[in-house]
Formats: structure tokens, C-alpha cells, sequence
């Protein structure tokens, strides 16, 4: 056994027989090559860097036969001796060591050496040919050699092989084995050489010299056909995802129909991009991929239950729609539209009808969407094409059947891009949606399995044949006491966790929510109350964050530290002739206003301010005329308005005004301006007025009468067509308030004088 330094070189092989030049250029290798020449005669076993333990097998002992300094390092000449069996190896003083036994070789077999031997020969003398008799430097010198060890070690060093290949020869035991590997990498590129001769002969013949920036593109395309695999790997792995995937029939011959396209595209065209990505959302698309669904609906009761206070009614149409859902497992029917102010829960229902069911949640906001192609997606023919919102969020949700909220239905606007709305249509009607067609993805696709849920603050801006489809339910706000429950069993213990707080340091008693929704909010929903309690919240967390011992206690005296004057000050009745509280509905809620009146000598004008509307207008016209009309009924002269201008006038005049509903209150406003007699402080109204006096039925009665018991009023007068629609009012809404149901004007008089 013997022991040289080890001289690893990379991208060389060294074989016994041949040698080779190699530039030392670092100190490790320097210090060896000194090792070998100080202590061993110049001897080193060599072997190529980067290849693991299994594969060192086998090395070669070689002689370093001169040594050369050069500005890249230093140059030595390494002489390939003897092949040996490595042993061991390890790292002596910093020098790595090997222990190896030289192996002596023969053949086994002389005939088989031989007749390999004269096979290789053949195909290095037709390689010389393909070659244009450019060989590989000592080929030629091989024809003549007959030695087979001899001719074993020159081929291998001579042939133009890859070097893992080489050293992978080299570990073979036995010199038959050896050769039989050199014959078979010898052919394998004699055909590759055949098939490139072909290539390039095919190639030149449609060259020119503006055509030459092609030539690889062009050798490659002659090369897979030539070879039966003209797709690349990439090509490859999409064929056979799209031939494994649950698409549906049509699908996959589209997308095999795309394949076949972006073969023949070059992979640096712009259309190469368009098509993969189309490829892509085929792909991505969950065509039969559903999530099982619990159809427990005890179980959707509880969640409702825990996750929303309140909202009785509400929770209770879910569950009935829910419960048909179950019995017929079809979603065909009405879609279910949550219409109400901001912050009164639709959205996070619709979450809750999802964690139920035990279905993905996805979301799309439609407000202010103009384009048709927001819902239908952009034609491929576009730059940055891709598919609608309803398609994205499919894909993002990865199964075929989600609860999905479609956002603000009532904001979608229309322009010359489309109407959203109309493709909409598509969408949610279940006789259709079965094969909802996306500009983008240009095939069919089922959204019958998708539980869809619309959300709006209002009904009149969305557009009726959308509204026709859709199962509405009201959401007309939150009591006070609702909003204390909230808060207490929702908002403060999220806050809590957000904020890092514990339990002790954020204790808010019901006064002090009490205060905050009566002085520092004025919503039908909860958000602004979440805001000042989070405010609140930051700054006892800023108070603990500066080491401060003593946290401050949160009371109703000190409330105003927290969130500062209040915004606030609740409904106070303003006394005095020509002044009438009326009620009216705006999209954040029921609001308690007050229409002012006063008459001046003048010349029978009607001047109106305070922003109203065009209906509004129009209301202050018919209840003047209703005056004018009766005027022996109220004690007045047959032609006191020549002499006079009225001036109605409505507070707030920054804030736009509209409806009809504020007839009777600008009635009572006028009739008292001209009759010099008060309203009643604790009344108010709302209804529309006609010109024979009747007052007709108005919308919005749980709002306009939850502000009315926010404001302190105990009376409420409203018209006789709205008798039976106050049994959908909330009794905790009703409770306390008289209400008082009027048929024409005169009773307008009596019950607010």
C-alpha cells in the first residue's frame, strides 16, 4: 500500500498513459504539489474536484514533470502513471492524504478485447469523416495502437466525451467493461454528428444573410423533428398536466388545441407569453374541484348566533333559505341582497354563512365598476388581458362551490365600456350561469354551485332586472342597547387581542359606551363606535408601552380625555312658530330633521333652501297649495300669500336633501309660519302630501323611527298606508313610541298642534 498527497483539479480526468497541463492557483493546491515534490519523488494522486465519495472508487497516480511560473499561477505538467484502488482518505497536517493499491490491468478476454477494439476504430475513422477530417488531436495515432489497456487510456483521453462520463468509464471494473462503455458514448454522438450533419445541411439551404439571428432557433426545430420530441420540458409538463387535470372535455381540447400553438411559436415571442398564460388559468380554474359542504343547519344557527347580535329577522330568512338549500341541494331561486347602512354587518353575514356551511369565502367589490369586462374579462386580443373578477376569484378560492359576496351591487356605474349590470345578469341567474362564458377564458363554466351573496346600502340605484333576481333583506341598523351587547361581546375583546391589552386595563362600562354612541357616533352600524374604542384603546396601550403604573379608568367625567369635545349633541327640539321635526331615511340610517319656516311681507314667494331636491321642491309647492286651498279651515285671508314670501328652509344646507316623505313636515312648518302656532315639542312625522290633502305611505319605517327613539321623541305620526307595514317593525323599536297613523292633512293638524 502506498500514501501520496491528493492534487484535486477540476473539469480535467486524468488517465494512466496520458498527460495533462494545470495552472496551480491557490495555496491549498501549492502546498500539495510542494508536499509532493519535497516527499514524494513529485507523486500525486490525482483526482477531479466535485464528485462524491461513492464514485471514488478508483485514481491515478501521476508524476509531476515540470513546473512553470506564469502570471496566472503555476503551471505543471501532470504525467499519468498507474491506476490504483483508493483506500482511504484524510487530512494530514492541512494536506488532504490518500492511501491506495496499484492495480495491475489485463484483459480477461483478448478475442472481445480485440473485436472492440476494431468496432471503436471503425466509428473514429467515419467520426474523421463527419468531421470534414477534423479529428480530435491523437486519433489517428489510436488507429495504429492494438495494446488494449494502451488503447483503452489514449481513447478516453482523446475522445471528446463529458468528463463525468469519463471518470464514470474509469471506476468500471474490468477492461472489456471499459471498452463496451467507450463503443456505446462513441455511437451515441457518431448519431448525434449524423443527425447535426443532416440539420445543418437542411438549414443552410434556407438561410440568407438577414436570417442568420435564427440559425439555433432553426437547428432546434430540425432537431426535435428530426428526433419525434418537438416539445421541450417545459411543453412536456404542461401536456401532461393538462391531460391528468378534472377540466372538462371542451376545456382540454382547447387547451391541447393552445399546446399545439405554442410549439410552433418561438418562446421569445410576445404571443408564446399570451398563450402560456392562458394555459395557466385553465389550469389554476377549479372545474370539478368542490369542498364538501356541512349542511348542518342547527349548526349555521349557532354560528349566526354567535357571531351576530341582533338582527333577528335576518338570521331568521337565512336560515329558511338555507333550510330549501338543504332539502333541494340546489342554490336555484332568488340570490340573497343584504341592503343596508354601512357597518350593520353585511359583509361579515356573509362570512358567517360560509364558516357554516363549511364552504371557502371569496369577495369581489363592484363599486364603481364601469366595465363590462371587469365581470366578463378582456378579450386575449388586449395587452394584459386576464379573465373577470368572477373567474379570479374562482380560481383564488380553488374549489367550485364557495359562498361568494359580490360587494356594493348598487354602485356599479354604466359607461361606454358597457354595462356591468347586464353581464351581471349572467352570473346570478341560475337558469344561465351553467355556462357563464368569460371573454377571456372563451369556454363555458358552471357557477351553479356557487352560493352567491349581493350586498347594497340601497335598492333604488340597482338597476330593476338585477333587482328582480335577488331575495332582499333589510338591515336597518342597530339599537342603542344592540350596540352596547355588540360592543361588549364583539368589539372590546377583538380590540383587546389587537391591542395587546389585557382584560383589566380595557374595562368600558355600558355608560361609557352609552355615551360614546350618543356624543361621539351617529351611524346605524358599528364602525365609528369600533373607531373611538380602538382610540381609546391605543391610548391606554401608549400609557403601558412608557412603563406608567397607574393606567387611567375610563368613566363618562372622562371620556373627553380619550376622544376629545364630543361630535355630537343629540336631537334638541328648537321651540318656536314655523318650526316642524320631521323624520327621513338616508343611506347611513334614519335621521330626525327640522324644517324651518318663516313669511315676510312680499309678493307671494316661495323661496326653498337648504339643498333639497327637485321632489322636495315639489312637496313644499303641493303643501302650500293645500294651504292656499283651505285657508277658511285655518283662519287665514282668502289672499294673505299676495302679500307674502315663504321661506322654507332646512338645516344643514351643505348636506343635499330629496324625497317625498318630508311632505307633511314642511306642511306643519308652513301651516304654523302662517297661523303663528306652535308644533308640539315631542311630535314628529313623516309621510307625503297631495294636493286633496291625503298623506301617502313612505319607506324606511324601522330607521326613521330607531332615530326617532335615538332623539328622545315620544310621538310619531305617520300615514294610515303604513299601518301594515309597522307589524316588520322590531317591537324592541316600537316599544315606548305612540304612534299615531294619519289619513289626510286635517289629522296632520290635529295631532301636531
Amino acid at each position: 500500500m502506498n500514501r501520496f498527497p491528493v492534487l484535486y483539479i477540476e473539469e480535467e480526468v486524468l488517465f494512466p498513459l496520458s498527460s495533462i497541463p494545470y495552472i496551480v492557483s491557490n495555496g491549498h493546491e501549492l502546498i500539495t504539489i510542494e508536499r509532493a515534490m519535497d516527499k514524494f519523488k513529485g507523486k500525486v494522486v490525482v483526482l477531479p474536484s466535485g464528485i462524491s465519495n461513492l464514485e471514488r472508487k478508483f485514481c491515478t497516480i501521476a508524476e509531476v514533470v515540470s513546473l512553470n511560473e506564469t502570471a496566472r499561477g503555476i503551471r505543471v505538467v501532470l504525467q499519468g502513471e498507474d491506476r490504483c484502488r483508493i483506500k482511504s482518505l484524510r487530512d494530514t497536517g492541512g494536506i488532504p492524504m490518500a492511501d491506495v493499491e496499484i492495480v495491475f490491468e489485463e484483459p480477461e478476454d483478448y478475442r472481445k478485447a480485440h473485436a472492440l477494439i476494431r468496432a471503436i476504430k471503425r466509428l473514429l475513422v467515419e467520426f474523421t469523416d463527419l468531421s470534414d477530417g477534423e479529428s480530435a488531436p491523437g486519433i489517428e495515432s489510436l488507429i495504429q495502437e492494438n495494446d488494449p489497456v494502451i488503447f483503452l487510456y489514449r481513447t478516453l483521453s482523446a475522445i471528446p466525451l463529458n468528463s463525468n462520463v469519463k471518470w464514470h468509464i474509469y471506476q468500471l471494473e474490468g477492461i472489456e467493461t471499459k471498452l463496451d462503455k467507450i463503443l456505446e458514448a462513441i455511437s451515441t454522438d457518431l448519431e448525434v454528428a449524423r443527425l447535426e450533419k443532416e440539420i445543418l445541411d437542411k438549414v443552410k439551404d434556407r438561410l440568407s444573410k438577414n436570417q442568420k439571428q435564427y440559425l439555433l432557433h432553426e437547428q432546434l426545430k430540425v432537431i426535435q423533428k428530426e428526433l419525434g420530441r418537438e416539445e421541450d420540458e417545459d411543453i412536456q409538463k404542461l401536456k401532461e398536466t393538462i391531460e391528468k387535470s378534472n377540466m372538462p372535455e371542451e376545456a382540454r381540447e382547447k387547451a391541447l388545441s393552445e399546446l399545439e400553438r405554442l410549439k410552433k411559436i418561438p418562446p421569445m415571442s410576445p404571443e408564446s407569453v399570451v398563450i402560456r398564460n392562458y394555459l395557466d388559468w385553465l389550469l389554476k380554474l377549479p372545474w370539478n374541484n368542490q369542498k364538501q359542504e356541512e349542511m348542518d343547519i342547527k349548526k349555521v344557527q349557532e354560528v349566526l348566533e354567535k357571531n351576530h347580535y341582533g338582527l333577528e329577522k335576518v338570521k331568521e330568512t337565512i336560515i329558511e333559505y338555507l333550510s330549501v338549500l338543504k332539502l333541494t341541494g340546489s342554490s336555484k331561486g332568488h340570490i340573497l341582497c343584504f341592503v343596508g347602512p354601512p357597518g350593520v354587518g353585511k359583509t361579515s353575514l356573509g362570512r358567517s354563512i360560509a364558516e357554516a356551511l363549511g364552504r371557502k369565502f371569496v369577495r369581489a367589490s363592484l363599486g364603481g365598476v364601469k366595465d363590462e369586462a371587469e365581470i366578463r374579462g378582456h378579450r386575449r386580443t388586449y395587452v394584459g388581458s386576464m379573465p373577470g373578477k368572477i373567474i379570479q376569484e374562482i380560481a383564488r378560492a380553488g374549489v367550485n362551490n364557495p359562498v361568494f359576496l359580490l360587494d356594493e351591487v348598487d354602485k356599479i356605474g354604466v359607461d361606454y365600456r358597457g354595462d356591468p349590470a347586464s353581464a351581471l345578469l349572467e352570473v346570478l341567474d341560475p337558469e344561465v350561469n351553467q355556462s357563464f362564458m368569460d371573454h377571456y377564458i372563451e369556454i363555458g363554466y358552471d357557477l351553479s354551485h356557487v352560493l352567491f351573496i349581493t350586498t347594497a346600502n340601497v335598492t333604488y340605484s340597482i338597476p330593476p332586472p338585477l333587482l328582480d333576481r335577488m331575495e332582499i333583506i333589510n338591515l336597518p341598523g342597530y339599537l342603542e342597547f344592540e350596540k352596547i351587547e355588540i360592543a361588549k361581546r364583539h368589539l372590546i375583546p377583538k380590540i383587546i387581542e389587537d391591542t395587546g391589552l389585557r382584560q383589566k386595563d380595557f374595562r368600558v362600562s355600558d355608560g361609557v359606551i352609552k355615551k360614546i354612541i350618543k356624543e361621539y357616533t351617529q351611524e346605524a352600524g358599528v364602525r365609528n363606535l369600533e373607531r373611538s374604542l380602538r382610540k381609546i384603546a391605543r391610548k391606554i396601550a401608549r400609557e403601558k408601552a412608557f412603563g406608567s403604573r397607574r393606567i387611567p379608568r375610563i368613566t363618562t367625567k372622562n371620556i373627553e380625555d380619550f376622544l376629545g369635545v364630543p361630535k355630537f349633541k343629540g336631537f334638541k327640539k328648537k321651540q318656536g312658530v314655523g318650526v316642524a321635526t320631521g323624520l327621513a331615511w338616508t343611506p347611513v340610517g334614519g335621521e330626525v330633521i327640522q324644517v324651518e319656516t318663516r313669511v315676510m311681507d312680499g309678493e307671494g314667494n316661495l323661496i326653498l333652501t337648504g339643498q333639497m331636491g327637485d321632489v322636495m321642491k315639489e312637496s313644499a309647492m303641493a303643501a302650500l297649495s293645500v294651504i292656499r286651498s283651505n285657508y277658511k279651515r285655518y283662519g287665514l285671508n282668502r289672499d294673505f300669500y299676495r302679500k307674502l314670501d315663504v321661506h322654507v328652509h332646512i338645516p344643514e344646507g351643505a348636506v343635499p336633501k330629496d324625497g317625498p316623505s318630508a311632505g307633511v313636515t314642511i306642511f306643519s312648518s308652513i301651516l304654523s309660519a302662517l297661523t303663528k302656532k306652535q308644533t308640539r315639542g315631542d311630535v314628529a312625522m313623516t309621510g307625503e302630501i297631495t294636493l286633496s290633502g291625503r298623506v301617502l305611505g313612505v319607506g324606511g319605517l324601522t330607521a326613521k323611527l330607531m332615530a326617532a327613539r335615538s332623539a328622545g321623541i315620544k310621538k310619531v305620526i305617520l300615514p294610515l298606508d303604513n299601518e301594515r307595514d309597522i307589524k316588520e317593525v322590531p317591537e324592541a323599536v316600537k316599544a315606548g313610541l305612540n304612534l299615531i297613523f294619519v289619513k289626510n292633512t286635517e289629522d296632520v293638524v290635529e295631532n301636531a298642534f
